[in-house]
């Protein structure tokens, strides 16, 4: 646990806050749990109007230019400026890994990871471990969570799966007993939680890339704002604008490379990504790779052109099941596979008020200029 102000600071009442901290040289470090700020915090209100200006590097898990690692700790008014360089898992511009709410917070510096998963612009793994009371947890460190208002400028670079330019992984589940057994937490026993969060006004600009080879299974899960979600809800008002690229690999998007919603009642507003997208992988997408699970995506655009040599390749969104509304992608679309359209690679929803004006190229069968393959209706497209 290592720190530019402090090492390990652990709060045992939810009243106290960190408020108008900073420090401001680099932080070198082996270990884990690394920030420019914090090493290592948990309990307390809230970490209020910090920054760090430093740089952070070291070789262990779990590092951020403010802070390593924040659990049940909402981070509010704060900003890190430095590079932030690991070897290993969990690696953000902000924090490299933490469990609480994001509001007003924005990382500038690049961030890079040389072989470890879980790295982010902002934050390198987001953990929603809320279950809003309903799964027998007893305690408001598990209600739920929410991202408001959050940036970030720097280029992300790594060597594994789960990269994107302000998020990593969002991850939902978990045993509520095992994870909270430090707290005191009352869960029943065996209760698997699965958390949820909406996010709203969360904005990528730096380029992002990894070369991970796919390890077998195939997917990357890579996008320009966040590599994977597991329960979202509304996702509103989001942009990434960098180039994305993966040496191999599924799952990968100009905004999102993965998203599974909460239910049905949550989708995707005002989304957008300009940037071109390059992998050789399947679910390919100019804003998503792989949509499923929630409700329409409204609104929403991708400029940059798509090229991957894998099935299921959009210019908006590579293949989903759910409705897509007054909605339109304009870059150009290349894959030597099947499913590939000009709008969406492969869908089962309807599709209303859409266009596509980019040249489309597939090698194989179902290619379309507006969709590839298609179980849905058409209209207006």
């Amino acid at each position: 646990d290592v720190g530019g102000l402090v090492g390990s600071l652990q709060h045992n009442s939810g009243s106290y806050v960190v408020a108008n901290a900073s420090a401001t040289g680099n932080v070198n470090a082996t270990g884990q749990r690394v920030g420019g700020l914090i090493g290592n915090l948990k309990g307390g209100r809230s970490v209020e109007a910090s920054y760090a200006k430093g740089d952070v590097s070291t070789s262990g898990d779990t590092a951020g230019g403010l802070i390593g690692q924040s659990v049940e700790v909402p981070i509010t008014d704060s900003y890190a400026r430095g590079d932030v360089n690991s070897s290993g898992n969990n690696v953000g511009g902000l924090v490299g890994y933490t469990t609480a709410d994001i509001t007003n917070a924005s990382a500038s510096g690049d961030v890079t990871s040389t072989s470890g998963r879980h790295v982010g612009g902002l934050i390198g793994q987001w953990r929603l471990n809320a279950d809003d009371g309903r799964f027998g947890s007893s305690s408001s460190a598990l209600a739920g969570h929410q991202m408001v208002n959050a940036t970030a400028s720097g280029n992300v670079s790594a060597d594994n799966k789960y990269i994107g330019g302000l998020v990593g992984q969002v991850s939902s589940g978990f045993d509520c007993a095992r994870e909270f057994v430090d707290f005191g937490i009352a869960c029943r026993s065996g209760t698997q939680v699965r958390g949820y969060a909406p996010i709203s006004d969360a904005h990528a600009t730096g380029d992002v890339n990894t070369t991970y080879d796919g390890d077998g299974n195939g997917d990357a899960h890579v996008g320009g704002l966040i590599g994977g979600m597991e329960g979202a809800r509304q996702l509103t008002n989001l942009s990434a604008s960098g180039e994305v690229t993966s040496a191999s690999g599924d799952r990968v998007g100009g905004l999102i490379g993965n998203v599974n919603h909460a239910d049905g009642n949550y989708g995707i507003t005002n989304a957008s990504a300009t940037g071109n997208v390059s992998t050789t992988g399947q679910n390919v997408g100019g804003l998503i790779g792989r949509y499923f699970g929630g409700g329409s995506v409204e609104t929403s655009y991708a400029r940059g052109n798509v090229s991957t040599s894998g099935n299921y390749v959009g210019g908006l969104i590579g293949s989903t099941s759910e409705p897509i509304t007054d909605s339109y992608a304009r870059g150009d679309v290349n894959s030597s596979g099947d499913a590939v359209g000009g709008l969406v690679g492969s869908t089962t929803g309807d599709v209303t008020r859409m266009y596509a004006s980019g040249r489309v190229k597939g090698g194989g069968s179902s290619v379309g200029g507006i969709v590839g393959s298609n179980g849905g209706t058409l209209s207006d497209a």
